[in-house]
């Protein structure tokens, strides 16, 4: 094989490796008190719409989503008023997007073996020209579906947003109701583990 077939290899064995990857980010209001927060409750409005059936009216995914919030503020502490005003509401969002990565590789990258990398040190790598000793490449376009969820906690005095987190993961064909579960249940404590920000 190639070195530019075997960095294209690479490069895809790392995308099918990510597929379950979930990354976490969250932001907060810097003059928002934390402190002596210990009850919550949903937020009345409804998400917005995106267009997308999948989330639209889609009460599996509600109560998914509910649930892990749910047990995730319950077994830190945290309790949930059905009436009366609590300590901050919380809302959730969710988008799928639409992603594309194109990437290049050259087949020279990387380390070279054998008579080419002799004789390019030979000649401080005077002799490669544009595009490496051979000039070739690879492209590689990757196309996927992003699906986020978002959640947001308002200080229900002000109705200003306090924090927000995000958990955003490639959405791939196949994947069973346990596993979709269990993901959103992982996203959910993740971003939860940074509220209250430290």
């Amino acid at each position: 094989m190639k070195w530019g077939g075997i960095c294209v290899a690479a490069l895809l064995a790392a995308a099918c490796s990510s597929t379950n990857k979930i990354e976490i980010g969250s932001d907060h209001d810097p003059r928002a008190e934390f402190d002596g927060l210990r009850t919550y409750g949903w937020m009345k409005r409804k998400p917005d719409k995106t267009g997308d059936p999948r989330i639209d009216g889609n009460e599996q995914l509600r109560t998914r989503v509910r649930g892990a919030v749910e047990d995730t503020l319950s077994a830190r502490g945290y309790k949930q008023l059905v009436s009366g005003e609590p300590d901050f509401w919380i809302a959730w969002h969710a988008a799928i997007d639409e992603k594309v990565k194109i990437s290049t590789m050259q087949d020279h990258y990387g380390y070279t073996v054998g008579s080419d990398w002799d004789r390019a040190y030979r000649t401080n790598w005077a002799w490669i020209g544009p595009g490496g000793p051979s000039g070739r490449s690879e492209t590689v376009v990757d196309e996927w579906e992003q699906g986020s969820l978002i959640l947001e906690v308002v200080d229900p005095k002000t109705n200003k947003l306090m924090w927000r987190g995000v958990a955003r993961a490639r959405l791939s064909d196949g994947t069973s109701e346990e596993q979709k579960h269990a993901r959103i249940k992982r996203a959910v404590a993740r971003m939860l583990d940074r509220f209250p920000p430290r």
